[in-house]
């Protein structure tokens, strides 16, 4: 009896070690389409295919999924592949509908209901453990600086290399989060990344400067990294869980631009509506204190985005968001 106890107990170490398998086998799959340019004539095109081949490949790793899901206890009630299969597929059509709303015009629609749905138990189907927007939490005790680029004109001196001050808005271009006018400060966690990030080459005229930052605290970002085969083997299960519940986020959030240079990139449509959030409305994700992401541009490397808010009910008129100088310090300013 000793040895036939031994044996299925050895059985079933087996089968969680080969799920576990083919669930890193899983998430290493979908963090390759998440660096990938697409070919189809429109972004919402390209994300509609692509939560259709999501749902796919999620049925061919069905079983380990519902493996992850018994191990986790973080899907309400019965932890099975449907119910889970049944839930992103809700998570996926209200994706589509708040992306339709922005296409449309229709901003304050498509807000509100990403709101609704990273916040309110009810549009996940009363399905998950927490809110949806919690499985994005990451809090990082940084140990290492943090890095920005900017190009200044030539023969001057800044003292900083923050975020665009209150008092230059105009110049405040829109990235993949930040809308145009909404001043955020983007680091790098690497030097050469930060200059990737700007481009490699200075315009005529330019000089480039590069500012030393460090957090002042632990901080909370909305994590939106894509792991690299590495860090795949060293998630938890709850990692894992998390990776594949917000995979649609990071779909839309992380899918490299096609026009780069265009006055409208339709790739930045849901990401800088998840940033309008973060940004404007306290009361939906209090405690990130921004966006962390993969680089596209250099897929080593990570980025932090967070926004200049101000506590002030009327606009500062000029310097840095107070907010950020009480978790970040600027500790030098250089030359390139």
């Amino acid at each position: 009896m000793l040895v036939i106890y031994i044996m299925y107990i050895c059985k079933i170490e087996t089968m969680d070690t080969m799920a576990n398998k083919d669930i890193n086998t899983l998430i290493q799959k979908l963090s390759s389409s998440l660096v990938q340019k697409y070919d189809d004539e429109s972004f919402y095109n390209y994300i509609k295919n692509a939560f259709d081949k999501y749902i796919s490949e999620l049925t061919e790793y069905g079983q380990d999924v519902e493996i992850l899901l018994n191990q986790t206890n973080e899907l309400v009630g019965k932890a099975t592949y449907r119910r889970f299969s049944n839930l992103m597929k809700k998570i996926n059509s209200c994706c589509l509908d708040i992306l339709e709303c922005a296409y449309s015009g229709d901003i304050l629609s498509a807000t509100i209901k990403l709101s609704n749905l990273l916040s309110v138990c009810k549009y996940i189907d009363y399905k998950l453990m927490d809110v949806y927007a919690n499985y994005l939490q990451n809090e990082r005790v940084f140990d290492k600086e943090l890095f920005r680029c900017v190009d200044f004109d030539r023969g001057e001196k800044p003292d900083n290399c923050n975020h665009v001050p209150f008092d230059l808005r105009q110049k405040a271009s829109k990235g993949r989060f930040n809308q145009l006018g909404f001043p955020c400060l983007y680091l790098s966690n690497s030097l050469e990344c930060a200059q990737k990030e700007i481009g490699e080459t200075v315009k005529e005229g330019k000089s480039r400067w590069y500012g030393v930052f460090v957090p002042q605290r632990t901080l909370c970002f909305a994590d939106f990294s894509i792991p690299s085969n590495d860090d795949i083997l060293t998630m938890t299960d709850y990692d894992k869980f998390a990776f594949l519940i917000t995979y649609p986020l990071r779909l839309l959030c992380l899918t490299p631009a096609k026009h780069e240079d265009a006055a409208f990139i339709e790739e930045y449509t849901f990401s800088q509506l998840f940033l309008h959030i973060l940004f404007l409305n306290n009361n939906v994700l209090p405690h990130f204190d921004g966006i962390c992401y993969t680089s596209l541009k250099d897929l080593r490397s990570l980025n932090f985005v967070i926004p200049a808010k101000y506590k002030s009910q009327t606009p500062p008129t000029s310097g840095i968001s107070d907010n950020i100088k009480a978790m970040i310090t600027e500790i030098k300013v250089e030359r390139i």
